[in-house]
């Protein structure tokens, strides 16, 4: 029985490693057109999920919200890049396959893996979750992007609380403060909060925020007694929420507030966010 469960573990390995080499991409088209997109798909999720378990090292992150994820994804990814190793989901891929596909190109040895979830239809969140099985959840921010499947941004809410209930004691839940509907999913992480936004209750605070054209996107980073300027190279103002979840999230994973503002500096524009 064992050696037959480390056949399993070892062909799951395998195919994560054929993933990341971009074998597999090459060819996707053949096999998807033999067995069709719902067969292959599904067997991926499979495959992830043997895998997941054994990737002990990396640091799994979730991002979840009505909008903002892709830009708080890229900005982390950003900060991290420069002393760690890791992977994320490309673009805004974020449905099941896609966070399998993640999970899959992963690597035992890695830092840390980033992935945005879905919350687009009731239910969305529970697959993903299993799959993932995150210790750090950011949640950017409740819009009425989905509200004609939900009904209300009430229920989305509470769909995208998923995130937040699901993390470990030892997790780390990023929460917007300047959304009270965000804010209010602290109640339910069993872990640590970390609060961000420019409200006065918000743990990581940006002040004096300036972003008049040409200037970029820059604050003054306020946690306690500790103040930092940060300088971004994003346009405009309205990326402020993406940079301070980013941070918040650089913070959960055990970087210094100046390391966050260091790294954040040097993350250059990027696809689709006026580069």
């Amino acid at each position: 029985m064992r050696d037959g469960w480390n056949r399993i573990l070892g062909v799951a390995l395998g195919l994560g490693t054929v993933f990341r080499l971009q074998v597999v991409p090459a060819l996707n088209w053949r096999f998807r057109r033999v067995v069709g997109d719902v067969f292959a798909n599904r067997t991926m999720v499979r495959v992830a999920s043997l895998v997941r378990p054994l990737l002990r090292t990396p640091i799994f992150v979730g991002i979840a919200g009505s909008a903002g994820k892709t830009t708080t994804k890229e900005l982390l990814m950003g900060m991290l890049s420069g002393a760690r190793e890791g992977v994320a989901n490309p673009a805004s891929f974020n449905d099941v396959s896609s966070v399998a596909k993640t999970i899959l190109t992963a690597r035992r040895g890695d830092d840390f893996c980033v992935v945005e979830l879905s919350e687009d239809k009731p239910g969305a969140m529970d697959e993903p979750m299993t799959l993932l099985r995150p210790e750090v959840g950011i949640v950017t921010v409740i819009g009425d992007d989905h509200v004609g499947a939900f009904a209300s941004r009430e229920a989305i809410a509470a769909e995208v609380g998923k995130l937040v209930a699901g993390l470990p004691a030892h997790g780390v839940a990023v929460l917007n403060a300047d959304d009270p509907l965000v804010l209010s999913m602290s109640e339910r992480c069993a872990g640590r909060v970390i609060t961000y936004g420019v409200s006065a209750r918000a743990e990581l605070r940006a002040e004096n925020v300036r972003s008049q054209w040409p200037e970029r996107l820059g604050f003054t980073l306020v946690r306690g007694d500790e103040r930092h300027e940060v300088h971004t190279q994003l346009c405009g103002a309205h990326w402020l929420a993406a940079a301070l979840g980013a941070i918040g999230g650089g913070l959960a994973m055990g970087l210094t507030l100046s390391e966050c503002a260091r790294g954040l500096a040097g993350v250059p524009p990027f696809e689709g966010r006026m580069q």
